[in-house]
């Protein structure tokens, strides 16, 4: 056999070892008999393999590559315990959440089963919260709040101490959704087997693909910054109809605002609205409000309740309305600095950086 045969036939030996495979039995119990059985890949959502329950506990056997992660479920229960198919045997009892198998998929179930009990107490938090009446909500929201903060410490503390393991692979998917990028690319960076697990390096690239998407999306909001504002015209609270060129441009600093009553984030942002309207109006600052509301009812009571004293303008056609397709609107609360000829100046000014702006620009 030539040299470059062998050098070959060792690469090809060495690509088989990488994608080496193992064979996983799961011991199933507390799912009726006659009830169906099945293991999903998470990277690929296929069915692995299903069995029929018999009258006692029954194996089910999963064939695949080593380590890919794969979910066991019934329709007869919503518990879907997770498994690295490591090689290592395991087993799950549905009626009591107990999972055994191998030291990293124990250590999984256990992560797992804590994080449930989180999750249940802060669905349990936010159900009391909206049944508490509107007044009460205001002092309740912290104590949401802090059962939030658990749930992202947990998942943060998942990459921090398990970093040089596949344990994150198994979880990346609520990683992804609640842990903050800049912390996930310092993880990404450390590197770990559970970074180039295929979940992960499925869900990143996807990950990847979304947040590129929303910078475009974002690049396309900011590009009309610098441009002259475009006129439209809406009603205001008793149906007379205002164009928004009555006030804007007509020599005051003017901040559109994109909002709803309905709009959660609103209500929490609008008291730095507020306070930007009471310090600068005097100094010439103004704001118009274009709501995207569909209820003429709940649109006029937020007015009032949120205490906002501008002027409001809406045609109550929700995500239909004239601003989300002159000002490419695609989330609130969102909104416009146009200085007092009309040019817009700044978009997106949230928290304090409006004061911020508005201290930089009027004297």
């Amino acid at each position: 056999m030539k040299i470059r045969n062998l050098v070959a036939f060792a690469a090809i030996l060495a690509l088989c070892a990488c994608k080496s495979e193992a064979e996983t039995s799961v011991t199933v119990c507390g799912i009726p008999e006659g009830a169906n059985v099945v293991a999903i890949d998470l990277a690929t959502s296929d069915e692995l393999a299903s069995v029929e329950m018999a009258s006692e506990a029954t194996v089910l056997t999963v064939k695949g590559e080593k380590n890919l992660l794969f979910s066991v479920r019934s329709e007869e229960s919503e518990f879907q315990p997770v498994f690295f198919n490591d090689g290592v045997d395991a087993s799950v009892n549905f009626e009591t959440k107990e999972v055994e198998g191998s030291e990293l998929n124990g250590e999984v179930a256990s992560i797992s089963a804590e994080m449930d009990a989180l999750t249940e107490e802060l669905t349990a938090a936010i159900q009391a919260y909206y049944a508490l009446p509107d007044d009460q909500k205001e002092a309740a929201a912290d104590g949401v709040q802090d059962k939030i903060d658990n749930v992202v410490a947990m998942f943060s503390n998942i990459l921090a101490e398990n970093g040089d393991s596949l344990i994150p692979a198994a979880f990346i998917e609520n990683i992804f959704q609640v842990v903050e990028s800049d912390e996930l690319e310092e993880a990404f960076e450390k590197g770990g087997p559970w970074t180039k697990h295929p979940l992960t390096v499925k869900l990143k690239a996807e990950n990847d693909e979304q947040e590129a998407e929303r910078k475009a999306e974002e690049e396309a909001k900011n590009a009309i910054v610098g441009e002259q504002f475009k006129d439209l015209e809406e009603p205001d609270v008793d149906g007379n109809v205002h164009k928004l060129s009555e006030y804007v441009g007509t020599g005051k600093w003017v901040l559109v605002d994109f909002w709803a009553s309905w709009c959660g984030p609103c209500k929490k942002e609008m008291p730095n609205v507020v306070e930007a309207y009471q310090k600068f109006h005097d100094k010439g600052f103004d704001i118009v409000g274009l709501s995207f509301d569909n209820d003429k009812e709940k649109w006029v009571a937020a007015i009032g309740e949120w205490e906002m004293p501008w002027i409001h303008l809406s045609d109550l056609q929700g995500w239909k309305s004239v601003p989300v397709e002159v000002y490419g609107v695609n989330a609130i609360p969102d909104n416009l600095l146009i200085d007092p000829e009309g040019k817009i100046v700044a978009r997106g000014l949230r928290g304090k950086k409006l004061v911020e702006k508005l201290e930089e620009v009027i004297k």
